[in-house]
């Protein structure tokens, strides 16, 4: 009985199928590929001992980020990446910052200029104080502006308040405070002291080799709103002072030029013929080829107050610069949280 079931058992094992022998998946691998995890991968594709994303390139063994990348290479520090390609654009901005008393407004206004990825700006309604915060602020985000500061605020004797001041990523090359003294509306003939105005900063930039005058201005407001006695014939001034200082120091069809600040434009009389915005924008000197452009009035209209609907703050070109702007990139934004009870306007020029 036992050698026949030793019989029997050897029957069956003799007579069971051979045990079917599973490859292991790197066994399948050409001489062109690598297992890595259990998968062939051609060799083309690795990366010292990694995979490539399709957002990295391999550089010397490494995979390197080029999400960051605009049609294939990096660009240069101050160039913006517009339809896959490298440009030497401005990014500008103006903003009425409200003396920078909302809370945390300095970090806010930080925070706007890195969202914005602002390179220059003109600010209005700053206070002396206030710069070295600012300037903080922004190198939290590792960026480094220079600054300047106009000498004199207005409203309020020889020092005032509201002064003006400028941000910028591009080189300064100079910097100073015009307009003081009395202004004279060329409607009325009616004359004011610089009791009742504010100055100009006017700032001349090095923009990747251009040269770049910019003003920086903040007219009379209209309060009380909308009752005001003089305050159009007070921006009408301030307006004609810095239209006709134009005129006298630059070539106005050929030289770069912007005008930018608060001018205060509340009322429909502001934008008629002759007035405040005519006069900012070179139109009511009657040669037609010197024409700036209001651009944000222009092409969007809309109300840069959070509060008002009020057309009240602009960026200006000069006809040179008109040729230089990005299509439809100028934009009026009421940044969240908002440092101000303004909007700030921001527009894109091209100095390719």
């Amino acid at each position: 009985m036992r050698i026949l079931f030793l019989f029997l058992s050897f029957l069956l094992v003799s007579c069971a199928p051979p045990s079917v022998y599973e490859k292991s998946p790197c066994e399948k691998c050409t001489v062109d590929q690598t297992c890595i995890d259990n998968e062939c991968v051609n060799n083309d594709k690795i990366c010292g001992t990694a995979i490539c994303t399709a957002d990295e390139t391999c550089t010397e063994g490494t995979c390197i980020d080029t999400s960051g990348k605009c049609g294939g290479v990096y660009c240069e520090d101050l160039e913006t990446c517009i339809d896959h390609q490298c440009r030497q654009v401005l990014n500008m901005a103006t903003f009425n910052v409200y003396d920078l008393s909302l809370p945390f407004a300095h970090s806010n206004f930080a925070q706007f200029m890195v969202n914005n990825n602002i390179d220059f700006i003109t600010v209005q309604e700053i206070q002396p104080q206030d710069t070295g915060a600012v300037l903080n602020a922004l190198r939290s985000y590792d960026l480094e502006y220079s600054m300047e500061m106009s000498t004199y605020g207005g409203y309020g004797g020889d020092t005032g308040n509201d002064y003006l001041a400028v941000f910028s990523r591009h080189e300064i090359l100079s910097a100073d405070t015009i307009l003081g003294g009395t202004y004279t509306d060329p409607l009325t003939g009616q004359s004011f002291s610089f009791s009742n105005m504010r100055p100009v900063l006017r700032v001349v930039l090095n923009v990747f080799g251009n040269e770049v005058t910019v003003y920086n201005f903040h007219l009379k407001a209209q309060v009380p709103y909308p009752e005001c006695d003089n305050c159009t014939s007070l921006r009408r001034a301030q307006a004609h002072a810095l239209e006709t200082r134009i005129i006298e120091d630059h070539d106005t069809s050929s030289d770069y030029i912007i005008c930018a600040g608060d001018a205060n434009t509340a009322i429909s009389e502001d934008f008629e013929p002759g007035n405040t915005l005519d006069m900012l924008t070179l139109k009511s000197d009657e040669e037609a080829s010197n024409d700036f452009l209001p651009v944000n009035h222009e092409l969007l209209n809309v109300t840069t107050h959070t509060d008002f609907d009020s057309e009240l703050d602009h960026i200006i070109l000069s006809p040179a610069l008109q040729t230089r702007y990005i299509p439809d990139s100028v934009e009026v934004i009421a940044p969240l949280p908002s440092p101000s009870d303004h909007k700030a306007v921001i527009t894109r020029i091209s100095l390719d």
